[in-house]
């Protein structure tokens, strides 16, 4: 902490702003919570709001008995936690944000009441206010960055898992799959195909596997790239892969950009590509 000002011990101090914020804070959250009992927005997640304010009320009483650093180290210590919970219930970084500068002024209130009451000088009531504003600035600072990362790590979560949906291998009997592909195939997805439609073909002890293209809207070079390399590496695990859904417009882009698939099965349907599997299945038998 600061050194002792010239008429009041600084530690002293910081300690009955402390006190006093504590014995005040049902007040605090009672003056709140009166101010929004004619509508709020966020109703459903009051609750939620009412953990968020009692913790942060006791996070602003609290770093008074702290060292900046060590105040520093709490502050984003509760941040990551508290971080989770807003995310989790959907509380919007803006109104966490708006909660944070709402206690600044109310306790930012009290202490000039208290400086007010014990005849505070101009630099005593300057230590504490610009020590308090610096930990106000930090956790705001704290919330916003891990706030970001775990509304990050959701979305992620979830474009995996959409991802793994987009490229499903479906078995429709034994040693026998299909993977049918629907929308546009950028270089993202095209990448994560190579890798699911041989993770997945090994996994079920595919022998064929039928990618059907009737939901792709465009194959461009890059596309039947892609395409090449997954059936060259299904190939070399000793998978047999068949390509269907081949619509006139795409057979007419592919011979314009000069692409062939002379060394693949091709099939204008799944159907037929089926009806081929099933003809060599039975002679094979």
């Amino acid at each position: 902490m600061a050194a002792p000002t010239e008429d009041h011990s600084f530690d002293v101090q910081c300690q009955l702003v402390h006190k006093r914020i504590l014995h005040q804070k049902e007040r605090i959250l009672e003056s709140l919570s009166t101010s929004e009992k004619n509508g709020s927005q966020y109703e459903q997640e009051m609750t939620s709001l009412l953990t968020w304010r009692k913790e942060l009320i006791e996070v602003y009483a609290n770093i008074f008995t702290m060292s900046n650093q060590k105040g520093t180290d709490y502050i984003n210590k509760w941040g990551r936690e508290m971080s989770q919970l807003l995310v989790q219930t959907r509380i919007p970084l803006d109104v966490a944000v708006e909660e944070i500068r709402k206690y600044r002024s109310i306790i930012g209130d009290l202490i000039k009441d208290q400086g007010n009451q014990q005849d505070y000088s101009l630099n005593t009531f300057f230590s504490l206010i610009s020590f308090f504003y610096d930990m106000v600035d930090q956790t705001i600072y704290a919330i916003s960055l891990h706030y970001l990362q775990q509304h990050q790590h959701q979305l992620n979560t979830a474009e995996t898992a959409v991802d793994e949906l987009s490229i499903p291998v479906v078995v429709i009997q034994d040693g026998l799959g299909v993977l049918p592909l629907v929308g546009d195939i950028d270089t993202r997805r095209a990448g994560l195909l190579m890798e699911l439609a041989l993770q997945k073909s090994s996994d079920d002890k595919l022998k064929w596997l039928i990618i059907d293209l009737s939901g792709v809207p465009i194959i461009d070079t890059m596309v039947a790239d892609q395409l090449f390399k997954v059936v060259s590496a299904l190939k070399l695990l000793g998978i047999e892969t068949m390509l269907s859904g081949i619509r006139p417009e795409i057979a007419q882009t592919m011979t314009h950009l000069g692409i062939e698939f002379a060394s693949v099965s091709t099939f204008s349907t799944l159907q037929r590509a089926l009806q081929h599997i099933g003809f060599n299945l039975i002679e094979g038998q």
